[in-house]
């Protein structure tokens, strides 16, 4: 019950929904286990293949390319059925899911917002599966109550100069933190206004699919208005499908684009912030080659291991700070 943090009696349907993950996809260790249970002599035969070595092929064709659940293998084999001790020390553990938090603690006081995109696919099975957070987002009514926690980011505006460049790159749901940033910004503009504080240059990039009226273009309505209120100075939108450039334009591409400018502002001496924010994959790496390229562009006496260098003291003094997730 400990390790389970269930203080008080309830349900198995409770404790397998708070708890575990029937959506994930098995492992091995997973069939090993419930090849033990089959009462089918060839259905423990075909367990019991899939977690050997040679089997291990098959297997992922079965698990990872299928996209089979715990909740599918269990119905695969039905002469498998664990108790409920063995069962439940068989199950992978639920995992937390982080977001990061597009709310501003000034200006939305008591409410936390979050960006999340909700995931539905159609497996090769021809199957429709959803995600974990993206059902249970989806299943919340007004009122709900949602277990949370909140920890500390990782990128500091508060530690910046009041005058201090910032670069905020955000594709997708990695708005969601670059808008938690720009709301702050916005709440202590006016306590800014008329105090002997140099302008602050704020360059944002943001990257959609579409930026249509049934596009991706998150938070749309409520950019625009902090460019025309002076909050944000220069925002760059790439469009990576409808673009009618017939290619697709992506974040980094935009930043090439800019290239002296970003440069400039790297290698100079006023305190610049950059922040990535988004998915993981090749986003980060391609950003951080196009932020390379823009030194050099700044400095042509500059060399690709210099301009290297140049972002890992940013990212060592916590002015270069990735925010990104799988």
């Amino acid at each position: 019950e400990e390790s389970l943090n269930v203080k008080q009696p309830c349900s198995l349907d409770a404790i397998v929904a708070a708890h575990f993950d029937l959506s994930a996809i098995p492992s091995r260790h997973f069939v090993a286990a419930l090849a033990a249970h089959a009462t089918n002599p060839a259905e423990r035969e075909r367990l019991e293949y899939f977690a050997s070595a040679e089997g291990a092929d098959d297997f992922i064709q079965y698990s990872v390319r299928e996209k089979r659940s715990i909740l599918l293998t269990l119905r695969d084999f039905p002469s498998a059925r664990p108790n409920v001790r063995d069962l439940l020390s068989m199950m992978p553990r639920m995992k937390p899911r982080a977001f990061s938090i597009a709310s501003s603690p000034s200006l939305d006081h008591d409410e936390l917002h979050i960006c999340a995109a909700l995931v539905k696919h159609t497996t090769k099975l021809r199957r429709v599966r959803e995600g974990v957070c993206s059902a249970f987002f989806r299943q919340l009514e007004r009122g709900d109550l949602v277990p949370c926690w909140i920890q500390r980011g990782s990128f500091r505006l508060a530690d910046a100069p009041p005058s201090a460049p910032l670069i905020l790159i955000g594709p997708g749901t990695g708005i969601a933190p670059i808008r938690s940033i720009l709301r702050e910004l916005s709440a202590h503009s006016e306590k800014v206004t008329g105090r002997d504080v140099p302008p602050r240059d704020v360059l944002v990039y943001f990257g959609c699919r579409t930026a249509g009226t049934d596009g991706d273009y998150l938070y749309k309505d409520e950019l625009h208005e902090l460019v025309d209120s002076g909050v944000i100075t220069s925002l760059r939108v790439a469009v990576s499908r409808g673009n009618n450039l017939g290619r697709k334009v992506y974040v980094q591409h935009l930043l090439t684009e800019d290239a002296p400018r970003i440069g400039a502002l790297l290698l100079a001496q006023t305190g610049v912030r950059v922040l990535v924010a988004g998915a993981a994959g090749s986003m980060p790496r391609e950003v951080n080659d196009a932020l390379c390229r823009a030194i050099l562009a700044a400095a042509p006496n500059l060399d690709r291991a210099a301009a290297d260098r140049i972002l890992r003291s940013l990212a060592s003094a916590g002015r270069y700070v990735l925010d990104c997730w799988t």
